[in-house]
């Protein structure tokens, strides 16, 4: 097969990245704004009522669930051949702030958000990496927790500014 570090190969799964992630965003687009979208707002919003409207919440969070769980396995199996190999290290607390910050930073509640989020976030991390040289960051574990926690508190605190007096 093919190597994983040959440019060619690295452009064709950024390509194939960048399909499948069109085609589940306009897959989530669709459902979003059909009825079954509407029945998923009727689920955040008020349970009970769309219990006694004749639904079934629990069966309407499975399908979402195991919806979402798909996607997080195709997702994951495009990551893996991006970097080359998956160790439990790359999947600790701080992965799971990161992509709360997207969120965060994207806005929540949209689908494009999440999109946007990581776009601005990760375009962040590079040039702070090119900005500043190896030999002056510190990097162990905790302060880089500490680094993202202070920002997904930033970004909350910036957001609550925005929004205040908005609703």
């Amino acid at each position: 097969g093919n190597k994983l570090a040959d440019p060619a190969t690295k452009l064709n799964l950024y390509l194939v990245t960048a399909v499948v992630l069109g085609i589940t965003f306009i897959l989530c687009r669709f459902l979003v704004q059909s009825r079954f979208g509407r029945i998923l707002v009727a689920v955040r919003d008020d349970e009970n009522r769309l219990r006694f409207m004749g639904y079934n919440p629990v069966l309407i969070k499975t399908l979402v669930f195991g919806l979402s769980a798909g996607i997080a396995g195709i997702a994951g199996a495009l990551f893996v051949p991006q970097v080359g190999i998956i160790a439990p290290k790359q999947l600790d607390i701080t992965a799971s702030i990161e992509t709360v910050i997207w969120v965060a930073a994207g806005g929540r509640g949209t689908l494009v958000g999440a999109i946007v989020g990581a776009l601005l976030v990760n375009t962040g991390k590079v040039q702070e990496q090119r900005q500043f040289s190896q030999e002056f960051r510190i990097t162990s574990p905790a302060n880089e927790r500490l680094r993202w926690i202070a920002a997904l508190y930033y970004f909350d605190e910036t957001i609550e500014e925005q929004t205040r007096g908005a609703f």
